[in-house]
């Protein structure tokens, strides 16, 4: 869902559904082995930025965002800004996005591209940021489906298959 998502995607479902995809993929990167915090925020609105952030010693923050709603009108993004970091003959060029959330549930991937040697990728975690009393039962699926994946991903890594060669 988040791969090749552009920067910020938004999505208005039925909360049946929501529960479903947020779960899904919660379960998907935590089998992949990708850290994944879960947030329930009740005080609205929540400031979102959403883009390629220029850090220190050559590297860019990237944070793709995906919005699921139940209505139209539980979030509202601002318009994008291009962002231009150099580090020595590099150019980066980027975009950022500030996103409003008033309800509903933001799934965002976060890693950082280290550009200054080779292009590494470090630091990758997917968070899950639940925003409204309304949203309260998917923090509870998302919760419940982040702990049965980390034990499962737990259980997975110590049982290996060995053969005699």
């Amino acid at each position: 869902m988040l791969s090749g998502v552009p920067l910020f995607a938004k999505r208005i479902e039925s909360m049946e559904n929501i529960r479903s995809i947020v779960s899904n993929e919660v379960a998907k990167y935590l089998k992949r082995g990708v850290n994944v915090e879960v947030n329930y925020i009740d005080d609205k609105p929540v400031i979102h930025v959403s883009g390629q952030l220029p850090m220190s010693d050559g590297k860019v923050k990237v944070i793709e965002t995906l919005y699921l709603g139940s209505s139209n009108d539980g979030s509202e993004e601002h318009s994008t800004v291009m962002v231009q970091y150099e580090y020595g003959p590099l150019k980066v060029v980027g975009q950022v996005m500030v996103i409003n959330v008033y309800e509903g549930v933001l799934l965002s991937r976060e890693y950082v591209v280290d550009l200054s040697s080779e292009l590494r990728v470090l630091n990758d975690v997917v968070k899950v940021t639940v925003v409204g009393k309304d949203y309260v039962k998917v923090k509870d699926a998302v919760e419940a489906a982040r702990q049965q994946g980390a034990q499962q991903a737990k259980a997975s890594s110590t049982q290996q298959t060995y053969y005699a060669i």
